[in-house]
């Protein structure tokens, strides 16, 4: 896809935003239907040696300033119900997040 060989294709947001924010010709859409989950976790193992860092580093990544540079710098989504940011391509539905309702 970044060299146009290729028209469209499912892909992770994350994986290809950066080519996207490098420059490559690519655009991204995210299907009104929705589109495939994928998880991700973030936390201090138990078995860490006790360290103040990690702590603040966690929250700053669940914190509305770590989440907005996450998504608007790296690509990550967020399923938070009140997102600070939205990717390129996604459209607020009503301020809930890309994940409204799991059922």
């Amino acid at each position: 896809m970044v060299r146009g060989e290729v028209g469209a294709g499912p892909l992770l947001y994350n994986a290809i935003y950066p080519k996207q924010k490098d420059g490559a010709p690519i655009k991204i859409v995210f299907p009104p239907e929705g589109a495939p989950v994928n998880p991700y976790a973030t936390g201090i193992p138990k078995t860490a040696a006790p360290s103040q860092r990690r702590k603040l580093f966690l929250n700053w990544c669940l914190s509305k300033e770590g989440q907005t540079f996450m998504i608007k710098e790296l690509g990550n989504l967020t399923s938070l119900k009140d997102p600070p940011a939205y990717p390129e391509g996604v459209r607020s539905q009503g301020g809930q997040g890309l994940v409204p309702q799991i059922r």
